[in-house]
């Protein structure tokens, strides 16, 4: 839904010249979404709900005395035809029927029969796919079914949706000429793959040779006089993604900085149990007959966040630990 937001948000700041104009176009946008061609993601209900309830919530703000119009005109200003992937449907037609093929060959093999009905076993074949593909048409082409949404559709909701495509593959083509682009160029930036992307699909170059000269020259006006907004733009995008950078790395650092404070403590805790039970030279004095049992060394880090008299604590074990090995030495 961000990413939406941020797309349309985009294109109404073409025809604003502040932020503040630029909600009233954005929000016309948002409004004049008719019709979605998605997958069949499990998010994609999600989002659809949301975007629906948002176009609720604008209609009375752009259509004049919405709340005196009927209910009916009202649903049919709100609904929206949301359709999906033919091709998708088409392409799992083959899975479906490995999937059939595999449990009647499973069943042939726990037959075991000498002499097969072919006949018979042709007809269990074809049921088994047929089941599998009826499982799929069900699942990811239930709104073309009968007695459906789109079983008979009006010829105003075939109007209405006549610009629709049947299929996504060109969203699929155009990531894998961004693919293309980014092994070819690997240090390019998201502006220039969008760009060139742009350039190609649009083809403005055939647009702009279809106009007269003083029309194209009125455009390249308008595109210069954008440029300093553009720049503007590009610059304060460039400025936000280096600042989630920088929080990031700062907010794994202070997570790392946590840890090290935390693992200190522990030890200190630790520490202090221990000089509070027990003398540190009658545990040493304890293994005095035990030679074979190294005397226990205790490792001193100077730490950087702790108080004075934590430091001068762990300096006085330290002292009595090599005081204890010097009279163990000389004894």
């Amino acid at each position: 839904m961000q990413a939406l937001k941020n797309s349309l948000s985009e294109l109404a700041m073409c025809a604003a010249s502040t932020k503040e104009e630029e909600a009233s176009p954005r929000s016309k946008l948002y409004v004049s979404l008719k019709n979605l061609m998605s997958n069949q993601y499990a998010t994609n209900g999600v989002f659809n709900r949301l975007l629906e309830d948002l176009r609720k919530d604008l209609f009375p703000a752009f259509v004049p005395d919405f709340d005196a119009l009927p209910t009916s005109e009202k649903d049919q200003l709100f609904s929206m035809g949301m359709f999906t992937c033919r091709m998708h449907l088409v392409i799992n037609t083959a899975p479906a029927a490995v999937k059939g093929l595999t449990a009647f060959v499973e069943a042939i093999s726990l037959l075991r029969t000498q002499s097969p009905d072919l006949k018979l076993l042709n007809k269990i074949a074809l049921e088994l796919i047929t089941l599998e593909l009826l499982v799929l048409v069900e699942r990811q082409a239930s709104s073309q079914l009968p007695e459906v949404k789109y079983w008979n559709p009006s010829k105003e909701l075939i109007e209405s949706t006549k610009n629709v495509p049947k299929t996504i593959v060109m969203e699929e083509r155009n990531m894998a000429v961004l693919d293309n682009l980014l092994r070819c160029k690997l240090s390019i930036s998201a502006h220039n793959l969008e760009t060139t992307l742009m350039w190609w699909q649009n083809k403005p170059a055939g647009y702009l040779e279809d106009l007269t000269k003083p029309q194209r020259e009125k455009l390249h006006m308008e595109a210069r006089k954008k440029i300093p907004q553009m720049k503007c733009a590009i610059n304060k995008h460039r400025k936000v993604l280096r600042e989630k950078v920088e929080q990031k790395l700062k907010d794994k650092h202070q997570k790392k900085e946590k840890q090290e404070v935390r693992h200190i403590n522990m030890r200190l805790k630790a520490s202090r149990e221990v000089s509070s039970y027990a003398n540190l030279s009658e545990i040493l004095a304890r293994n005095d007959g035990a030679s074979e049992v190294p005397a226990p060394t205790l490792v001193y880090k100077e730490p950087q966040d702790i108080n004075q008299a934590t430091v001068e604590k762990k300096r006085e074990l330290k002292l009595k630990l090599e005081k204890v090995k010097k009279g163990r030495q000389s004894s």
